[in-house]
């Protein structure tokens, strides 16, 4: 889904409610665990620099981790995902584990 969006806050209005909550779930976790970290708009979606991005697409929301290590330490938990080599695509937004999410961050945290 193109997105004209500038910033994340006008982003999450613009795409479907039940992404939005997702996408701001995953928001909050990423800033608790990354206090500093740079949050932008790039490629149309919410950009994490350096670790990862999230978007809301015409068929799946996204998940990309730009360490794609990571996505294959934990592949075996993200269940119902079609995952490429840096991202974890799902149809529906609340079946992203974000308790994994959780552990990932905490990991590249260290």
């Amino acid at each position: 889904m193109k997105t004209e969006a500038i910033t994340v806050d006008e982003y999450l209005t613009t795409i479907p409610e039940d992404r939005a909550r997702v996408i701001a779930r995953v928001r909050s976790m990423i800033q608790k665990y990354f206090p500093d970290i740079e949050e932008t708009m790039e490629y149309g979606m919410p950009t994490y620099k350096p670790f990862c991005a999230i978007a809301s697409q015409k068929k799946y929301l996204t998940f990309y981790l730009f360490d794609g290590r990571k996505i294959e330490k934990y592949r075996d938990r993200f269940a119902n995902a079609s995952i490429g080599r840096s991202c974890i695509r799902y149809t529906h937004p609340e079946e992203l584990p974000l308790d994994v999410l959780e552990e990932i961050f905490e990991e590249l945290k260290s």
